[in-house]
């Protein structure tokens, strides 16, 4: 019975190869074992770079947001460099002001400022200096 079911599968990927298609298919096997061997066969045979057929476990089909698979392909891969780029964005504006920030002590020997700076910093406690250089930059941001 399995492999009557099996070789109906590979019937109909391949007279679905040869048709024009848009959208997805779900097959649900009876054990991750059998999943991923027809995945790996199925990308050995038809997954190639110039192919737009590709197979992927998707998980629980109850997990499954249906309403992802109607949006092309070509706006995952937009929102995905804009996720990138809002990451470097935010990462730069965060590391740039903790840099900053958590380098009071030696603001101390910058020209012009340095003077008035490390006067307040000689006049507060040690401890009190390596706090602020340790959390002001989190709290502050």
């Amino acid at each position: 019975d399995l492999i009557e079911k099996g070789e109906k599968l590979n019937e109909a990927i391949l007279e679905g190869r040869l048709m024009p298609f848009t959208g997805s298919v779900f097959v649900i096997f009876k054990d991750a074992l059998s999943a991923f061997e027809f995945v790996d066969l199925f990308n050995d045979q038809f997954g190639h770079m110039c192919s737009s057929l590709s197979a992927r476990i998707a998980g629980p089909f109850d997990k499954i947001e249906l309403a992802n698979l109607t949006k092309h392909k070509y706006v995952g891969a937009v929102l995905f460099v804009i996720m990138v780029a809002c990451f470097v964005i935010l990462v730069f504006f965060w590391s740039v002001p903790v840099a900053f920030l958590g380098s009071m002590s030696s603001l101390a020997s910058v020209p012009g400022i340095g003077p008035a700076f490390q006067a307040i910093i000689k006049a507060l406690p040690v401890t009190l200096v390596g706090i602020l250089t340790a959390y002001l930059p989190v709290i502050v941001l």
